[in-house]
C-alpha cells in the first residue's frame, strides 16, 4: 500500500508516523549487521523487531547490551513467543544472568537488564557456545523455555518451537516426532485458546506441515539403495 519494493527503505513513513512527538523521537537508519550504531546514550527500554536471523540477533545483543541501564533497563523482543525462530530464544538464555525475564504478553517477552556487560563479553559468551542457534545448546535453551513457561499459550509455542529447532539440526524425524506428541500431549490447551492465539498456533503448525514432504524426501535420500 505504501508502494515499496524489497529492500526499500520506510525510514520517511517511520518519521511520519512519529510526527505528533517529533519533540522526543527521532529516526534513524541503520545497518545493524555493521554494527554502526554510534550513540552513546544510555538505553532505558530496548524494543526489538528484527531477530529474524542468528547474525542479526548476535549483532543486536553486541550492540545495544552494553549501554543498558543496570538494574533500571529492559529488553522487550517482539518476537520471543514464537515458534519459528529458536535461535532467538536460545540468545537470550546465553544471557539468562544478565536478563531476567518479567513478563510475556502475546508474542513478547520482556527481561530487565540486572548484570552489566561489555561489548567484549557479550562477543565472548556467543564465541564460547558456538552451537547456540543449533545443535544441543539451542535444544537445552528450548526445554528450559518450555519448563518456565507463563501460560499455556506459550508452553504450547516454545514446545512447537522444539520441533522447529530439531529441523534447524536436519533431524528431520526427531522435528515431526515432537511435532506430532505436541499436537496430542496440547489437545485440551489448544481448546482453550482464543481465536487471536489459536490463529499464531495455526500459522505455526502450516509453516511446519509445509516442509513435511522435505523431511521424507530427505529421509529417502540417505536410504541405502537396496534397502
Amino acid at each position: 500500500m505504501a508502494g515499496l519494493s524489497l529492500g526499500d527503505s520506510f525510514q520517511h513513513l517511520h518519521t511520519h508516523n512519529l510526527t505528533p512527538h517529533a519533540d522526543v523521537a527521532l529516526s534513524e537508519k541503520l545497518n545493524l549487521m555493521t554494527g554502526d550504531y554510534t550513540s552513546q546514550e544510555p538505553i532505558e527500554v530496548l524494543c526489538l523487531d528484527v531477530l529474524k536471523s542468528p547474525e542479526l540477533t548476535r549483532s543486536c545483543f553486541e550492540i545495544f547490551l552494553p549501554q543498558m541501564i543496570l538494574g533500571e533497563s529492559y529488553v522487550l523482543n517482539q518476537d520471543h513467543v514464537h515458534a519459528t525462530l529458536p535461535f532467538a530464544i536460545s540468545a537470550f538464555s546465553l544471557f539468562s544472568d544478565i536478563l531476567t525475564p518479567v513478563g510475556e504478553c502475546i508474542h513478547t517477552a520482556a527481561f530487565k537488564y540486572e548484570k552489566a556487560i561489555t561489548r567484549e563479553e557479550v562477543a565472548a559468551r556467543f564465541e564460547n557456545a558456538p552451537n547456540w542457534e543449533k545443535g544441543p545448546r539451542m535444544i537445552a535453551a528450548i526445554k528450559q523455555a518450555i519448563e518456565s513457561s507463563l501460560s499455556d499459550k506459550s508452553r504450547v509455542v516454545y514446545r512447537i518451537a522444539l520441533a522447529y529447532a530439531h529441523r534447524r539440526n536436519r533431524s528431520h524425524h526427531e522435528a515431526e516426532a515432537v511435532f506430532l506428541r505436541t499436537l496430542l500431549d496440547e489437545r485440551t490447551a489448544l481448546a482453550t485458546l482464543d481465536q487471536s492465539e489459536a490463529d499464531s498456533i495455526q500459522y505455526y503448525i502450516k509453516r511446519f506441515l509445509e516442509h513435511f514432504p522435505r523431511a521424507k524426501q530427505a529421509a529417502r535420500a540417505k536410504r541405502p539403495e537396496n534397502a
